[in-house]
């Protein structure tokens, strides 16, 4: 919400966006961030779109397997996304992440309640 409210409140977006993203690594809880994060990154509105470049200019982009070991995400898949380039997973990646099908999204009330 507080990135439709306008560019001053931006910032204040990114720091919770930091926090989501840190709290999501710390419990084990990757996909949340992610999902959220593939879902900003899809944006259609021009301010979600400005917003998303400042996250991608802060370094939120995907959470990896390095960070948190339940994450499906590569450090290679997170840096195209976070480049804005499409990834498409080699042969080897693909068969080193059996059963990575995407969790269902999760409502922008369900990412609030897990920021407080």
């Amino acid at each position: 919400r507080l990135i439709d409210e306008g560019e001053d409140f931006h910032g204040k977006a990114l720091s919770c966006l930091t926090v989501l993203r840190r709290g999501c690594a710390q419990e084990a809880e990757p996909a949340a961030y992610n999902d959220f994060a593939r879902a900003l990154n899809a944006a259609v509105s021009q301010r979600r779109a400005r917003f998303w470049a400042r996250a991608r200019e802060a370094g939120l982009g995907l959470v990896t397997d390095a960070e948190a070991p339940t994450s499906t995400v590569t450090a290679e898949e997170a840096r195209a996304f976070l480049a804005g380039e499409v990834f498409a997973p080699s042969a080897a990646s693909s068969a080193a992440r059996p059963g990575a099908d995407p969790v269902a999204a999760l409502s922008e009330q369900d990412l609030e309640a897990m920021i407080e």
